[in-house]
Formats: structure tokens, C-alpha cells, sequence
């Protein structure tokens, strides 16, 4: 079992610190989000504790829909098990719609 990351020592105004710092770089670029953090006084987060929050922090984020996604979708490939996730502002029922237009394709509610 691996230790307990950094990010979990710091205070809750310094997790929202780094997480808005992350947003802000959009997921890239650690060196700048480095200096970007030590600037705004958050200390004591690795840069290797950094990059796995990046991670995470962008795949729970890929979750989240924006005020004009309000649909998402997502598609599991039966033969390879890729998953996708597709967020949009078209209705459910559109969707739906479309797909059962496409030759071959069954919409299950």
C-alpha cells in the first residue's frame, strides 16, 4: 500500500489553490504550475505529487459537464472495451434520434 500523497497534508485553501492553479494551466505544464503555486504560498507538494493530482484532477473534471453540456454519452466498444465520453449541448432524445437513423443501430432506453 503505497504512503498517503502530500496534496492530503495541505489545507483545504491550499487543495483549492493547487486545484485552481491546475485549471488554470490547463493540465499542462508542471514547471509553470510549480512556480505558479509557490507564488500563490503553497508549499510541501512534490512535483511527482503534482503530476498524479494533474491526473486525477483532469479525469475527474472530464466528468463534470459545463453549464452548456448538458448531455453526456458514452460509448463502450464491445470488441475492445474503449470507452469514450462525449459531452454536449444536444438533447437526449436527439441523440437518440440520430443514432437510430444510422443503418444497423438499436437505441435501448
Amino acid at each position: 500500500m503505497g504512503r498517503i500523497s502530500s496534496y492530503y497534508y495541505l489545507s483545504a485553501d491550499h487543495q483549492e489553490s493547487l486545484k485552481g492553479c491546475i485549471r488554470s494551466h490547463q493540465y499542462v505544464n508542471l514547471d509553470l504550475m510549480m512556480a505558479d503555486l509557490e507564488k500563490r504560498g503553497v508549499a510541501g507538494i512534490t512535483r511527482s505529487a503534482l503530476h498524479r493530482h494533474v491526473v486525477n484532477l483532469k479525469e475527474s473534471d472530464a466528468l463534470c459537464a459545463s453549464p452548456n453540456e448538458g448531455t453526456v454519452v458514452t460509448i463502450i466498444e464491445r470488441g475492445t472495451g474503449e470507452v469514450r465520453v462525449i459531452k454536449t449541448s444536444a438533447s437526449g432524445l436527439s441523440i437518440a434520434t440520430m443514432l437510430e437513423k444510422i443503418k444497423g443501430s438499436t437505441v435501448l432506453s
